[in-house]
């Protein structure tokens, strides 16, 4: 949904800044999946710790959580600060690379 509001509203800006924005967005989205992922998989342990009424074990794995999601956090937060620097291997006009590095970076 996030992809769509954004080439709706920058779509009356043109072409080039409608490719700025859908390239942009892609990074975005791939790291906001690699969070998620992670936060739904250590869910997943602890609804197991639940079900088998481990409520001791479900406080250590739901601690665990909060810990890997912090650090994991803060990795992601690092790889989205620089993830527009990796937009020059993709290989799109120098134009629009400039472009979707300021635009990230904002």
């Amino acid at each position: 949904m996030l992809d769509i509001v954004d080439s709706f509203m920058i779509g009356s800006l043109g072409a080039e800044s409608l490719a700025v924005s859908a390239l942009a967005n892609s990074l975005f989205f791939l790291i906001m999946v690699l969070g998620i992922g992670v936060s739904h998989a250590i869910t997943a342990l602890v609804a197991i710790a639940v079900g088998e009424g481990n409520k001791e074990h479900c406080g250590i794995i739901a601690r665990q959580e909060l810990l890997v999601n912090l650090v994991f956090g803060a990795i992601l937060t690092a790889i989205t600060h620089f993830a527009a620097q990796f937009v020059k291997l993709i290989n799109p006009e120098i134009q629009i690379v400039d472009l979707t590095i300021s635009y990230y970076d904002y």
